[in-house]
């Protein structure tokens, strides 16, 4: 105890030493505290407070004694008045011995708040106030309008609901969550955020940490579709999002069965627990050059029909989930991008009343759960042609497919207009395809791997013939129920 009271106090010594006593490299010793008001002399306030935006006018510092100094005075300051923060103007100058002697003015400069009621018609306008949401609120009446540059702080788990009117979020703007804040679009509400590329509009959380997340919250486990700004099926269409930045979210936007109604564009997601994008039954009117950035689950999850729209973005895992809803279909032409895909279930792809080509690029691998398919149905031709280099790939738990007489991972239905296959993998389904009528299946140069029933089953009417270049083919199973690698029905009219 002796020992570290001693060690304390000498401590103590050498710091006060090095604080009070200066040496210049001539070995001349200057003890500032007792002699800097000798040579200088603050004027104005010390510290001093200005809000941020405001301009400020410093009034310096006086020589004592002009006769004892040598050159002009130097400033340092590293003032920002464009954001909150401790500052600092640092004043120095020469002695007569070649000593520097300085004086230090602090400079806070803060925020103005001002607590609002988060209601329409309403409209925050003013970027030097921070203004501060603490509750529940419910906009009914009319418009929030938030200008450029703005900042507003939601607080106490505040529940911001817009209803029968637009949230309208200009460029520059922040928008700062505690935990269980959140922002809920419905009942015919509207949300525009409105950036621009070099003044994005910020959603983040008010603590900066890794690990907190705010939104809301649904039981104990926030690793579930949680969301942070919700779409509403009951919520208007044409909802924007152009150049919006969401950081720390449990899922950045959540679209909840409202089809074809948000638009997202020119934005980023980054360290979102869940999801960047979760949108249910075709919610994406558009997805276009936006940047996912660590999210912790999945980049985005997309119904069938939004699997074509996705190619123009910048995925951090380049995961997909594809989320089912009953009866929904990928019915318009276009192409699946190179990504991955783990599905929830089945897709369905039909054109129903017009013909579609849907394609599938090389170098695409979808995951399938156990009970997960793909149906080529009315109307509908699916064409997957990989590379020798990069081939297309089908494979999921074993062993994957739709429980029928016929099990099957792929169907090509008697309805179809057929599918081609070049270069594709099936890996671990039960029935790789299961083909429905005549001249519908066109397949080369593909490996059928560790099925379960059947490689290719063809159950269709007497003389149906098939292009199935069985010599480029590479069929393999380790299951003990394998029938066949090619069976061929042919069912009585």
């Amino acid at each position: 105890m002796k020992y570290s009271r001693l060690l304390l106090l000498v401590s103590i010594f050498i710091i006060s030493i090095f604080l009070f006593n200066c040496d210049d490299n001539n070995g001349n010793s200057l003890n500032i505290a007792e002699n800097v008001s000798n040579y200088l002399e603050m004027l104005g306030k010390n510290p001093d407070t200005i809000r941020v935006g405001d301009s400020y006018k410093d009034l310096g510092v006086k020589i004592v004694d002009p006769s004892i100094v040598i050159g002009s005075l130097n400033v340092e300051s590293n003032l920002d008045t464009t954001k909150a923060g401790k500052y600092s103007i640092i004043y120095s100058i020469m002695t007569l011995d070649s000593n520097i002697v300085s004086l230090e003015r602090k400079v806070y400069v803060i925020f103005d708040t001002m607590h609002v009621v988060f209601e329409g018609p309403l409209t925050l306008d003013n970027p030097k106030k921070i203004y501060i949401v603490d509750g529940n609120y419910y906009s009914t009446e009319g418009d929030i309008i938030i200008g450029k540059n703005v900042d507003v702080w939601f607080i106490n788990n505040s529940t911001s609901k817009i209803s029968n009117g637009t949230l309208i979020i200009n460029e520059g703007a922040t928008f700062r969550f505690d935990r269980e804040s959140y922002i809920n679009i419905q009942d015919s509400g509207r949300i525009e955020v409105l950036g621009s590329d070099s003044l994005m509009v910020k959603f983040m959380p008010l603590i900066s940490d890794s690990i907190y997340y705010w939104g809301q919250r649904f039981g104990e486990d926030i690793t579930d579709a949680n969301f942070s700004i919700r779409i509403q099926f009951s919520a208007s269409k044409n909802n924007i999002f152009n150049y919006a930045y969401i950081e720390n979210a449990l899922t950045g936007i959540y679209i909840e069965k409202n089809p074809n109604s948000v638009i997202i564009k020119n934005s980023i997601f980054k360290n979102n627990l869940n999801y960047g994008i979760y949108s249910e039954d075709d919610g994406i009117e558009t997805l276009e050059n936006n940047t996912f950035v660590n999210i912790n689950k999945y980049d985005i999850a997309i119904s069938p029909r939004d699997l074509l729209d996705i190619s123009e973005n910048n995925f951090f895992q380049k995961d997909i989930f594809v989320v089912n809803t009953p009866d929904e279909y990928l019915d318009k032409s276009g192409t699946i991008p190179s990504l991955t895909y783990y599905l929830e279930y089945g897709i369905e792809i039909s054109g129903k009343d017009s013909l579609i080509e849907v394609s599938v690029s090389p170098g695409a691998r979808f995951i399938f759960p156990q009970d997960g398919y793909i149906s080529v149905g009315t109307n509908t031709k699916f064409i997957c042609e990989g590379t020798k280099e990069d081939s297309i790939i089908f494979e999921g738990e074993k062993y994957w497919g739709y429980e029928a007489s016929i099990p099957y991972g792929i169907l090509i239905d008697d309805f179809s207009e057929g599918a081609v296959f070049r270069y594709v993998k099936f890996i671990n389904s039960k029935t790789a395809i299961l083909v429905q009528r005549e001249n519908a299946l066109d397949i080369s140069n593909s490996d059928i791997l560790n099925y379960q029933y059947y490689g290719i089953y063809v159950e269709c009417s007497e003389q149906c013939p098939q292009n199935i270049d069985d010599t480029t083919i590479k069929f393999s199973t380790d299951s003990q129920k394998k029938v066949a690698d090619i069976y061929l029905e042919y069912l009585q009219d």
